[in-house]
């Protein structure tokens, strides 16, 4: 949930020619933070459990810190905006029966009353959600662009994708390092460590590439 707001963030905070860098520069960033995080989370998880969340208190600290010591002001908008916070339950709601009805399966059959219900709760308040993110003026999730604009579509079912692929292998890979080859926490993350390299090479170069790209094609335009 705070990657779409650091996103925006840095996008309000670099002007255009220069924010395809500037994202490349924070994926890169990330990249880094995920090699390290399953090393430091076992390192810390050898230490006690109990550190693995503690450690976010100083990190949120410091990120606050620098942001207000570093992203400017933004300008007032010329109308009130309200947050969507009948839309934020509503997904919130749909995300976690999801997820809590998946879950159960592995303790209930998937016909029984826990589950079932929980699945019939996301069901309905996905479609809730849909239904007033159409109807709200400042809705938390615009969902009108992805139909009116392709790159958003696509870079949206892309991300996704990517997403299921980063997050159920940083799932799945630690519980086999851990549980069927026998390493320690620690060392289970140093072996993840590899699969973030890519992403840590290429995010700064693809946003230099992607710079390049619109100025080249299209001079004229303002951010040029």
């Amino acid at each position: 949930m705070m990657l779409p707001g650091s996103v925006a963030i840095v996008n309000a905070s670099f002007k255009a020619s220069e924010r395809g860098r500037a994202l490349g520069t924070m994926g890169g960033a990330a990249a880094i933070a995920g090699a390290l995080g399953p090393t430091i989370g076992g390192a810390l998880t050898a230490l006690s459990w109990r550190l693995v969340l503690l450690v976010n208190v100083p990190l949120a600290v410091v990120c606050i810190v620098a942001t207000l010591s570093s992203v400017p002001t933004g300008e007032e908008r010329s109308r009130d905006t309200h947050v969507d916070l009948l839309g934020a339950v509503l997904l919130c709601l749909a995300i976690v029966g999801l997820v809590y009805g998946l879950t159960e399966t592995q303790d209930h059959s998937f016909v029984s009353a826990a589950v079932l219900g929980a699945l019939v709760i996301a069901v309905v308040a996905a479609g809730l959600f849909v239904w007033w993110e159409h109807r709200d003026p400042d809705p938390l999730m615009n969902l009108r662009l992805l139909r009116r604009t392709p790159n958003y579509l696509g870079s949206t079912l892309s991300q996704a994708l990517a997403g299921f692929g980063e997050m159920g292998l940083g799932l799945l890979l630690p519980l086999l390092l851990i549980l069927n080859l026998g390493l320690n926490p620690a060392l289970a993350g140093l072996a993840l460590m590899p699969t973030t390299l890519p992403m840590v090479v290429l995010s700064r170069r693809a946003g230099n590439w992607y710079d390049r790209g619109c100025c080249s094609t299209a001079p004229g335009w303002p951010w040029c």
